[in-house]
């Protein structure tokens, strides 16, 4: 089995988001670093509840983690040119968050899209993330509220969070009060502390 040098921890960093930190050298980077906070940020609060391995299948759990704890990124990409969305949700997060030569935003938005596409939550949140950020594709703030939108409805905790912002914002969306405390309650109930703390801040909520 051929792999890629990368440990257990590493395969956690991919999934959970949690970037090593390089300095900036440009605006895509700086996008680039945004996209990684939101990722670990999302990806921690959703491993507290059902965890981010927890949303992948037992088959695409093997893959991730492999023999003696490496990522057999072969398998999941085979397992990905079958169609298999887990395993596209998780090259996703892993082209997304990873650092040096594994970084590939063009990647990750092919992926992310196409697991987005086959109802998974995790891409759904991660396609929305690129294109709130503009990383691996072009900026469209519409097209990000919808894909956190229909995440948020699929039950991923940081989607409501990020959905609420957006219609509080009106980003992407037309404003609306309403359905910010919404989908910010939603994201609260589930233990998003920024979320109890923007509901905190608006005396109107």
């Amino acid at each position: 089995m051929r792999k890629t040098g990368l440990s257990m921890g590493i395969a956690l960093v991919a999934l959970m988001g949690v970037a090593a930190a390089q300095p900036p050298v440009n605006q895509q980077h700086f996008a680039a670093e945004a996209v990684a906070r939101d990722a670990a940020s999302y990806a921690a609060s959703w491993h507290a509840t059902s965890g981010a391995l927890g949303e992948f299948s037992a088959q695409t759990v093997n893959a991730i983690v492999g023999n003696e704890g490496f990522i057999n990124l072969r398998e999941l990409r085979r397992e990905a040119s079958y169609g298999n969305p887990d395993a596209e949700a998780a090259l996703g997060l892993f082209h997304l968050t990873s650092t040096g030569e594994a970084y590939d935003p063009i990647a990750a938005f092919a992926y992310n899209s196409a697991a987005a596409e086959a109802g998974m939550p995790v891409a759904q949140t991660s396609l929305g993330l690129q294109y709130l950020n503009g990383v691996g594709t072009t900026r469209d703030t519409a097209k990000a509220a919808h894909w956190f939108e229909v995440a948020a409805k699929g039950g991923h905790t940081q989607a409501a969070y990020q959905t609420g912002v957006m219609y509080l914002e009106g980003e992407g969306v037309e404003d609306d009060s309403l359905m910010a405390r919404y989908w910010l309650l939603r994201a609260r109930e589930n233990g998003d502390r920024r979320a109890t703390r923007l509901l905190a801040d608006f005396a109107t909520f």
